[in-house]
């Protein structure tokens, strides 16, 4: 099986793949090119008749399969007894050497079925026994956005599929007494994108983006303290920091106060929150494991956090709704930019009113960044990963660049200073 191996390695060597089903079957490896043929083993041997040791009949067959597009191979075998360090038994051989399987393993089960995966579409299958293979879905469309429940009920819409098929369809959203239904919005009378939020001293211009409720501003509530130290316990109030600590900006009628690092205040751009401030937390919570311990109050959704009552500030998912919504659904990746055109339209001009704002962000150095380059958000949801657990998801826009259309979905030090937006309960 060694020399077999080294075939094998050989012709990939030269071919840039491994033999297909196909090839094997010719029970020769080698392999034709313009300049000739390149022969690696003249014969390939075959099972010994009769079984070798303890392997049944059933068991004595050497059975080649190539998989992941020709990047690697299965070929199993039975071994009738101990040899060297490998014991005897139904063994499997692939690129990375010899190993034991299960000896009543059988490839008849493979996920996902064809009948899961829309018609057409390739994709690659496995087996009950590890093995892959590639294959073409036969299935069609067995879910549909938006679903009935997103939209007020008895409105008629069209809903896409999976695999690309579209439907009429009837809303089935209602909502509890005393509320009204609008754009698949339950409310008690607010008029989203018409009535303003008042709170701590300043007014709030609210958008409809889809069926979310925003503020249009970025939250500017607190006391404003110097950049040198840390935001303290949430309980003990609420504190912020102001880009270049400016409570306001000297000279927005100009282009480098407007949007410039130069300059920068809470008055034009919003606070910059800590993540447990934003989040309505301990300050220790900026630093707290939640990899190891995820049920911890650092690590779970508080009942209070910056925003005023009926307001809260967003988590992951719900940003993710909002950045998907002006985009195609489950476009967002882990930590990447995505989701084009979503990007330009949450920007300041885009078609959903947002006006995500390049307002920087303090750094974990305590010095301010990026302010007139890039805008950033907080969420509530940290970032659950061992090698960075006092992380927290944030979005990041880049407002005054036409190039960057999408939207990143990153993670970052949750001691570091980001702005917060509030979302409606």
């Amino acid at each position: 099986m060694k020399q077999v191996q080294t075939a094998l390695e050989l012709f990939f060597n030269d071919k840039g793949r491994y033999p297909t089903e196909q090839e094997w079957s010719a029970n020769q490896i080698f392999s034709t090119s313009t300049s000739g043929t390149s022969t690696y083993m003249q014969i390939v041997p075959a099972a010994p008749i009769p079984a070798d040791g303890n392997c049944t009949s059933e068991q004595n067959n050497f059975s080649y399969i190539q998989t992941d597009g020709g990047s690697s191979y299965t070929l199993s075998f039975c071994l009738g007894s101990n040899t060297g360090t490998i014991t005897g038994g139904l063994k499997a051989m692939t690129p990375a050497g010899i190993m034991s399987i299960t000896p009543s393993c059988v490839s008849s089960v493979w996920t996902p079925a064809e009948a899961d995966m829309c018609d057409g579409e390739s994709f690659v299958q496995t087996s009950n026994c590890s093995v892959t293979r590639s294959a073409t879905g036969s299935g069609s469309d067995t879910s549909w956005t938006p679903a009935t429940a997103t939209v007020c009920s008895g409105e008629s819409f069209s809903q896409d599929g999976n695999c690309g098929g579209s439907r009429s369809s009837t809303g089935t959203l209602t909502c509890s007494e005393g509320q009204s239904c609008s754009a698949g919005v339950c409310s008690d009378g607010f008029a989203c994108g018409t009535d303003t939020v008042s709170y701590g001293g300043q007014t709030y211009n609210t958008v409809l983006v889809g069926s979310q409720c925003w503020f249009k501003e970025n939250l500017n509530i607190g006391t404003r303290i110097d950049s040198s130290q840390n935001q303290g316990d949430f309980s003990g109030g609420i504190q912020k920091y102001c880009y270049n600590n400016y409570e306001t900006n000297p000279d927005p009628g100009t282009v480098a106060c407007a949007n410039g690092e130069v300059c920068g205040g809470c008055d034009t751009d919003g606070g910059l929150y800590q993540w447990h401030m934003a989040a309505g937390r301990d300050q220790a919570c900026d630093d707290y494991n939640c990899y190891e311990d995820p049920g911890n109050v650092c690590c779970t959704t508080s009942a209070t956090d910056i925003c005023p009552d009926g307001w809260h500030v967003p988590s992951s998912p719900e940003f993710k709704t909002l950045v998907e919504g002006l985009a195609t659904p489950d476009c967002e990746a882990s930590s990447a930019w995505n989701c084009s055109p979503a990007g330009t339209e949450l920007q300041p001009g885009g078609t959903s009113g947002f006006d995500f704002l390049s307002v920087g962000f303090y750094n974990t150095n305590q010095y301010f960044y990026y302010r007139g380059g890039s805008g950033y958000l907080w969420s509530t949801s940290p970032w659950n990963d061992d090698n960075e657990s006092n992380y927290g998801w944030n979005r990041v826009v880049i407002p005054n660049n036409p190039s960057y259309t999408t939207v990143y979905k990153g993670k970052y030090r949750r001691i570091a200073g980001f702005p917060v937006r509030c979302i409606r309960d």
